[in-house]
């Protein structure tokens, strides 16, 4: 007599990562975003380090000739030198800016690297990077404002400062939404979708405003 054996069927677990609910509509639009935050922390890090990193380099060299004009000292208006030896240059316990950027600009890139290592990090860490980048674009703000209407100067790599800071806090801030870990109900959840579909147009209209400002503030110059 044959005995007949019976297998049973053995289960499979998938195992899924699990997407933590927000509570709020994500949309479409920047999908592309949840892959390459990274790289564009990573960009803006670079070109933000870069800048720094050569304004101190400007800077030391102010200090050693104080009389020989700079390498970013271009005309009239694109003037760094100028720019340094005023207050605004040393605004915390007369340490140059550029210091403080060039150490925020590296931790940005360090953690765009990371990211695009596969590394995972905690909301904190987030959070904090978003507060960084809030204050720098403050920053921004305030510097643009002092540039055009009370120095009368504009830095050539503080300009590119300025264009890292605004892209790295837009599209971080945009990331962060999608990610949970800032929220965003009701107007603001509709505000964050309109956002993130009209992204390239509003970093766009920023950055066409801040040229035209520039070229009121100084179209003596330019037109001459």
């Amino acid at each position: 007599m044959t005995k007949r054996i019976t297998t049973k069927p053995q289960k499979t677990h998938l195992k899924l990562a699990k997407i933590p609910d927000t509570g709020q509509a994500i949309s479409s639009n920047l999908n592309w975003l949840d892959t390459f935050i990274g790289h564009i922390l990573l960009a803006v890090g670079g070109l933000g380090a870069f800048a720094s990193f050569m304004l101190v380099v400007e800077e030391f060299f102010h200090l050693k000739n104080p009389g020989v004009a700079l390498g970013c000292d271009l005309n009239p208006v694109i003037n760094c030198g100028a720019a340094m030896d005023a207050w605004q240059g040393h605004v915390f316990l007369g340490i140059p800016n550029q210091v403080f950027g060039l150490a925020m600009f590296s931790a940005i890139l360090t953690i765009g690297v990371v990211l695009i290592a596969g590394a995972n990090f905690k909301r904190w860490l987030w959070q904090a990077m978003y507060v960084g980048l809030g204050f720098g674009l403050l920053s921004v703000i305030w510097f643009i404002y002092e540039s055009l209407y009370v120095l009368g100067y504009l830095c050539p790599y503080c300009m590119l400062s300025w264009v890292a800071t605004i892209v790295g806090f837009w599209y971080a801030l945009l990331y962060g939404i999608r990610a949970g870990h800032i929220s965003a109900k009701g107007k603001l959840q509709r505000i964050s979708n309109f956002s993130q579909r009209h992204h390239l147009d509003i970093i766009a209209f920023v950055f066409l405003l801040i040229i035209a400002l520039i070229l009121n503030r100084f179209w003596y110059y330019f037109a001459g």
